[in-house]
């Protein structure tokens, strides 16, 4: 199965970092060392300056399923003599440690914290229902486990996030409700517990847990993705254009005048990413004077950084 595997990986690996075969010995080198190389030389730079909690706010934003499942591994095989189940804690406890260490803390490097606590997440799912006795279940006790725990999840949302409406109902009455419906379904879990056994009851329990949480992760990665990918409303968006680029870039091209001369304001990296939207255009130049008592330039569109915008009026 290894090497299989390895060949695999390989394979893909050596196609991308050498570009299809089209700079071997480069890419294989920079696929090697060089892409960490630069990542350590650029610790000492210490871009991002986040605090050393970065990861332990940002991971449970948008990587709450295989933390929560992670967590509860850690404790699962901490209590067992399973040495690959050992090595995915050490794996996913040290890879979190070390990039909180790090000078350099990016949103993407989520990408690498959350990894192992994936595989550790899949490891422990798997161990935990292979060992269920599927025959032995009862149907409606299923059925009750598999329902009760989404439902106890939405009341605590509900208790936590309730607002008063002014509906004809106390909102007193209203909490109240929630809340007595927020303990029964616990009590009935217990019964349901001692009839299946704790540990059928427990595995069984993380099936509906797992589909919620991957349901909510779906919709965080919708909404970070698509409907606030270029906002700063999400704290997983750093560098990403914000919208009104493209706006003001529509508004540049429905002129029709290929020969519109526009100038921009190169202060503080603004040039870009004005230097891609504007790169089929002529008439384009990134070297706008910031200072007072200059002659304005001679173009029909100037874009100024906000940081210049007393220098150029």
């Amino acid at each position: 199965m290894w090497w299989r595997c390895a060949l695999i990986f390989y394979g893909v690996w050596v196609l991308l970092y050498t570009t299809f075969f089209t700079n071997f010995i480069g890419g294989v080198g920079s696929g090697v060392w060089q892409s960490l190389g630069y990542w350590i030389v650029q610790q000492g730079e210490a871009r991002g300056g986040q605090p050393w909690f970065y990861y332990f706010v940002i991971t449970p934003l948008y990587e709450f399923l295989p933390l929560l499942l992670g967590a509860i591994a850690t404790v699962y095989y901490l209590r067992k003599r399973d040495v690959f189940g050992h090595f995915l804690v050490f794996w996913a406890i040290a890879t979190f440690i070390l990039y909180s260490i790090a000078s350099e803390k990016m949103p993407w490097l989520l990408v690498n914290v959350t990894l192992p606590l994936i595989l550790l997440s899949s490891r422990f799912l798997a161990d935990a229902l292979r060992g269920v006795q599927w025959r032995r279940l009862s149907p409606g006790r299923g059925v009750l486990l598999v329902l009760g725990v989404p439902a106890l999840l939405f009341l605590v949302w509900q208790l936590a996030f309730f607002e008063a409406r002014g509906s004809g109902v106390p909102d007193g009455l209203v909490v109240a409700g929630l809340a007595i419906a927020a303990a029964v379904i616990p009590a009935v879990g217990v019964w349901v517990g001692r009839k299946m056994g704790l540990r059928d009851f427990a595995a069984v329990a993380l099936i509906p847990l797992g589909v919620v949480l991957l349901v909510l992760t779906v919709r965080a990665g919708w909404m970070a993705s698509y409907r606030n990918g270029d906002v700063p409303v999400e704290m997983i968006v750093y560098t990403q254009t914000t919208p009104d680029i493209a706006r003001l870039t529509r508004t540049i091209d429905e002129t029709n005048a290929a020969d519109l001369r526009v100038s921009v304001d190169p202060a503080s990296g603004f040039s870009w990413p004005w230097a891609w939207y504007l790169r089929g255009r002529t008439g384009v130049d990134y070297s706008l004077p910031s200072s007072k008592g200059l002659s304005a330039p001679n173009s029909s569109v100037v874009l100024v950084h906000s940081n210049n915008n007393e220098e150029v009026t």
